[in-house]
C-alpha cells in the first residue's frame, strides 16, 4: 500500500511536500526557533525536518547542499528536488517510501476508541510502508543504507487558518523541531501529538532510507 521505493521516488516525494506546504508560508507559526533551527526562520518547516532525520542543523544542511533555507516562502518543488538530488548524490539518502494518501496512521480515539491505560499516540497501521522499504533495504540497497526510524508526516493543524505542515514522527510521538517551547537552542523539539488527535487530517508520510548513522538505528 505504500508506493514504490528506491531513488527515483524521491521525486515523487519532492512534489508531494512541495505542492503539500505550498501556500502555507502566508500562514506560518513564529518561534523562537530551536537547535535545529537556530536562525528561527518561519518557513522551513521541510527543510528542518530533514535536517533532523540525518542529524544535523538546518543550517548544516544548507552549507552541504548549497541549497539554501527558505526564508519567506517555503520550499518549492525545485529546492526540494536539489535538496533531494544533492543527499542522494552526496550518498547520505538512498530512497523513500511514501504512504498511501490520507492513511499514514491510525489513532486508536479514532479508530477504536480510547483503551485503558493506554497514550493516544499514533501508531502505524498496516500500510506498508515499513514492509516495502525494508524489503527495498535488504534486496536492492547499497551497504551501509537502513531504513531510518524517523519519518516525515505532512498534515494540516487544527486551527483557524488550516495551515499545511511537516513533523517528525518516531512512531510513538510526533515532533516539531522547527521551534521549540522555552529556551532557544534546546533541542528535543516540541510534541505536537495533540494536534494530530484533534485533526484527521494527515497527508502523507516519507521514510527514507538513510546513511547508517545516529538517526537510522
Amino acid at each position: 500500500m505504500a508506493t514504490s521505493t528506491g531513488s527515483g521516488n524521491m521525486e515523487h516525494a519532492a512534489n508531494e511536500i512541495a505542492t503539500y506546504l505550498y501556500g502555507s508560508s502566508a500562514t506560518a507559526r513564529p518561534g523562537p526557533g530551536s537547535y535545529y533551527n537556530p536562525n528561527a526562520l518561519q518557513f522551513n518547516c521541510a527543510f528542518v525536518s530533514i535536517a533532523f532525520i540525518l542529524g544535523m542543523t538546518a543550517p548544516q544542511l544548507s552549507k552541504l547542499t548549497d541549497v539554501p533555507e527558505p526564508t519567506n516562502a517555503g520550499m518549492g518543488v525545485t529546492a526540494i528536488k536539489r535538496l533531494l538530488e544533492a543527499l542522494h548524490e552526496k550518498g547520505l539518502i538512498w530512497g523513500c517510501a511514501v504512504s498511501k494518501l490520507h492513511q499514514p496512521y491510525v489513532y486508536h480515539s479514532y479508530a477504536q476508541g480510547p483503551r485503558a491505560g493506554e497514550d493516544h499516540y499514533p501508531q502505524s497501521c498496516s500500510d506498508g510502508l515499513y514492509s516495502s522499504l525494508n524489503n527495498y533495504y535488504y534486496t536492492h540497497a547499497p551497504s551501509g543504507f537502513s531504513p531510518s526510524i524517523y519519518h516525515l508526516v505532512l498534515y494540516e493543524r487544527p486551527d483557524s487558518n488550516r495551515t499545511h505542515h511537516c513533523i517528525v514522527s518516531d512512531e510513538y510521538k510526533l515532533t516539531d523541531y522547527q521551534h521549540v517551547v522555552g529556551e532557544h537552542k534546546q533541542g528535543r523539539g516540541t510534541d505536537v501529538t495533540w494536534e494530530l488527535e484533534h485533526t484527521p487530517q494527515f497527508h502523507r508520510t516519507f521514510r527514507f532510507l538513510t546513511k547508517t548513522g545516529p538517526r537510522s538505528r
